[in-house]
């Protein structure tokens, strides 16, 4: 009797222990998947806003480390940041060679999605319709007429959109097939008054990219 009362406050150390670990195993990057809405998707943050899609919208842009920094800026279907501006990849100076009315390819392909190609293959850059999702669904608040917008989705939960010093435009992964020329692709404005995707920006502007994922 008088082993097992001395065993029993080591034994009790022990379980203490075990259940720290366990509580640390379940936790990655400081946050459990599916803990406040976050999910960590290939070393990602994602935020579930509750959606009805139940996309999950990462908390940051392609090159960024905080919600508030714009990061790096790409061309449509280009993986590699807009650093130095060379020749657009799909254009070989007379016509654009993929994604054109004649190919009849409307979204963008995994090996020319930025996010897909960094990010892993469960994330992708926001088509027309998941960005339109986004407007439709959550309310935005914007910091001035042209961006900073903090997104909040119908379970509470938010991500931050910054603007970039010279624009207002986020990539969508979407062909503009309604424009008279293959130039184009759809973008997301922000802006105060009339936050909406819209037809008719260039392939070749760079903007920043906002990944998402499904669970």
């Amino acid at each position: 009797m008088r082993k097992i009362l001395r065993l029993f406050p080591m034994m009790l150390l022990c379980l203490c222990v075990l259940t720290a670990c366990s509580s640390d195993d379940g936790d990655n990057n400081g946050d459990s998947n599916g803990k406040n809405g976050v999910y960590v998707i290939n070393g990602h943050k994602f935020v579930d806003l509750g959606l009805p899609s139940g996309l999950l919208w990462a908390d940051c842009n392609i090159g960024a480390s905080e919600p508030e920094e714009v990061g790096y800026l790409y061309r449509w279907g280009e993986v590699e940041a807009d650093i130095v501006n060379e020749g657009y990849k799909f254009y070989d100076g007379n016509t654009y060679t993929k994604y054109t009315k004649k190919d009849a390819k409307t979204t963008l392909e995994p090996e020319d999605d930025a996010a897909t190609v960094l990010w892993g293959k469960n994330c992708h850059i926001p088509t027309k319709k998941e960005f339109e999702e986004l407007v439709k669904y959550c309310k935005w608040k914007f910091a001035d007429e042209w961006g900073d917008a903090t997104i909040t989705g119908p379970n509470g939960n938010h991500i931050f959109l910054p603007k970039i010093t010279f624009g207002f435009m986020y990539r969508t992964s979407s062909f503009d097939t309604t424009y008279p020329t293959d130039e184009c692709a759809y973008s997301l404005q922000l802006w105060r008054e009339n936050t909406t995707v819209v037809a008719g920006t260039s392939r070749k502007f760079s903007m920043p990219v906002r990944p998402v994922a499904k669970r």
